[in-house]
């Protein structure tokens, strides 16, 4: 078990009709009560992490709220992922925040804001979600050199976020993987192909491929 992934709370989220309802209530929530709601979900996690033997777990930002400036939202998230990384680092656990396009932490160079304040708090990355941004994924790599305590890896087709097998997509998966290693990464690199729900069998096989080449290149 490499990562607990605590990004969504689809449980706690109910049906909303918004695009991004599977992020709420999230660590930069404006209702404190419901900021504490996620932030006891995440501490569960980090129990399960605990007792799993996993050494990590990843955690996001919310969708800008109405009413709320970006800075303060930050500001907001600051403190809680405090409170979380405190908690997580008395169970031995490492917190790994992961950016995405459309949420107050959406891009790198939030991320690496909030990475260099907090000193234990690492970065998981998703290469595609580097490209959605509009990002060199090679630049991203050579940022967080050493705080990168995850990967997630997918194929993009230009900037649609839409997780694709290797090879369906413009990235350049297998530079990647050698600039991973050329930064002295050490942690675990994940498909995410959650968008092939309805073709498992195909995205399996093709991750599968990729992996296999990369293990014996």
């Amino acid at each position: 078990m490499c990562n607990v992934n605590a990004n969504t709370v689809r449980c706690m989220s109910g049906t909303g009709a918004d695009d991004f309802f599977a992020f709420r209530p999230s660590l930069d929530d404006p209702d404190p009560r419901r900021r504490r709601e996620r932030l006891r979900y995440c501490r569960r996690a980090v129990r399960l992490a605990a007792l799993l033997g996993s050494p990590l777990v990843t955690v996001c930002s919310g969708p800008p709220a109405k009413g709320l400036s970006r800075h303060e939202s930050i500001s907001i998230l600051h403190d809680t992922l405090g409170e979380l990384i405190d908690y997580a680092d008395e169970h031995g656990v490492r917190v790994a925040l992961e950016y995405e396009p459309g949420l107050v932490v959406g891009d790198a160079a939030t991320a690496l804001s909030l990475i260099r304040y907090h000193r234990l708090l690492s970065l998981n990355l998703d290469v595609g979600h580097a490209a959605v941004a509009g990002e060199d994924v090679f630049e991203v790599i050579d940022t967080f050199a050493g705080r990168i305590a995850n990967v997630h890896l997918e194929d993009i087709k230009g900037r649609e976020h839409v997780h694709l097998p290797p090879g369906e997509g413009d990235l350049d998966l297998e530079g990647i993987i050698r600039a991973l290693d050329e930064a002295g990464f050490e942690g675990t690199v994940v498909f995410e192909l959650y968008s092939c729900a309805d073709r498992p069998a195909q995205a399996l096989a093709a991750a599968a491929a990729f992996a296999r080449r990369m293990e014996e290149g």
